[in-house]
């Protein structure tokens, strides 16, 4: 309920131009019916209808922006912003999740359309053995990457790789080349599909820095 609400209001936000237009309207109206009663006409509930209808459509857009002042609807997000918002969200509170046995999605309970899908076929494997040394350095060594994409209804956003590890105990994002930082997209992404809640255990062991943690860390050494 909560998610379907969210979602009326942030299509308020981006539709308020439409909305003051329809509320000018029926203040127009409400004036040319306010000059029939007062030349005796019993238009006096008419009047009183279209002026709380105006009302109506005049407060709809300021509410919306008091409620949710610094958001947008999904569907009018630029690539940047849906990456921005994503790392926002919680894994478990708003997002939902549906896997077969050939693939694993995740999708925005506000708006479906914005989802996470994981192939385990041969056209969702990104490397059938994953040779970095944090991948093997498990109790059962072989690993194997597959591609995790971000789809908003048909289209491609973004492309990521996710490494099963530990004979398929977790999924781990793999770290931006020759580092040993991850992504703060792609360390969402990875917990996301923390179904069995193994994946802060197993991040902690990596040595990998969060994205946000190295520039912090940065920030403070200046």
């Amino acid at each position: 309920m909560k998610n379907r609400l969210e979602r009326v209001f942030l299509e308020i936000k981006e539709r308020s131009d439409t909305l003051r237009v329809i509320g000018a309207i029926f203040f127009a109206l409400t004036l040319i019916t306010a000059v029939f009663w007062l030349s005796g006409k019993d238009a006096e509930p008419i009047a009183f209808t279209l002026s709380l209808i105006s009302s109506i459509f005049f407060g709809l857009p300021y509410a919306a922006e008091v409620l949710y002042p610094n958001r947008k609807a999904v569907q009018y997000m630029s690539y940047d912003e849906i990456l921005g918002f994503i790392k926002s969200t919680s894994p478990k509170a708003d997002w939902e999740g549906v896997s077969k046995k050939w693939s694993s999605e995740r999708f925005l309970k506000e708006d479906p359309r914005l989802r996470m899908l994981m192939r385990y076929d041969e056209e969702g494997v990104q490397n059938p053995d994953y040779i970095e040394k944090w991948a093997k350095n498990w109790l059962h060594p072989k690993a194997t990457g597959y591609w995790c994409d971000i789809y908003y209804d048909r289209n491609l956003i973004e492309r990521i790789v996710l490494v099963s590890v530990d004979g398929g105990a977790c999924f781990l994002p793999a770290p931006i080349c020759n580092s040993n930082i991850v992504k703060e997209v792609d360390y969402f992404c990875a917990s996301n599909f923390d179904t069995a809640e193994k994946f802060n255990s197993y991040f902690s062991k990596t040595g990998f820095m969060r994205e946000n943690e190295n520039a912090k860390l940065g920030s403070d050494e200046h």
